[in-house]
């Protein structure tokens, strides 16, 4: 007799079916992690921020927060004070009026934007009127 038989066609077809749901579960795996990376991310740039306005109320003194090449400087008198090395498999664009963000001894900073994003997973560190500053994911 020459050909498959059924039972070499339902072991063929249980063997793919295990493949195909080993596959899936580990996709999903994967996008749950990207997920986390993201907000990870934006959690740091968040803390990040919360700590320059912090600085710059406690010391009675203006700073500059700039995005460089993936790294978030804070500067006060063009001085390094401190810095947050993003992620290098992240985009990301600061949306403020002069692409800076400005933190003052009142405790106020100037509103603005940081999104951040890895293929559909995106999130935005935003810093309102108020000078609050809160992440949100998408």
């Amino acid at each position: 007799m020459n050909g498959i038989g059924i039972f070499e066609l339902l072991i063929y077809l249980t063997l793919t079916g295990i493949i195909v749901a080993i596959n899936t579960i580990g996709l999903g795996e994967i996008q749950h992690k990207l997920a986390i990376d993201v907000k990870t991310e934006a959690r740091k740039i968040e803390q990040f921020l919360t700590e320059s306005q912090l600085m710059a109320f406690h010391s009675k003194r203006k700073f500059k927060l700039e995005i460089l090449d993936k790294n978030f400087q804070l500067l006060q008198n063009e001085r390094v004070k401190g810095s947050l090395k993003l992620n290098e498999k992240l985009t990301h664009k600061i949306s403020t009026k002069e692409e800076k963000i400005y933190f003052y001894p009142s405790g106020i900073s100037s509103p603005g934007k940081v999104k951040i994003t890895k293929d559909s997973q995106s999130c935005e560190v935003i810093i309102s009127l108020r000078s609050r500053i809160r992440t949100q994911c998408i």
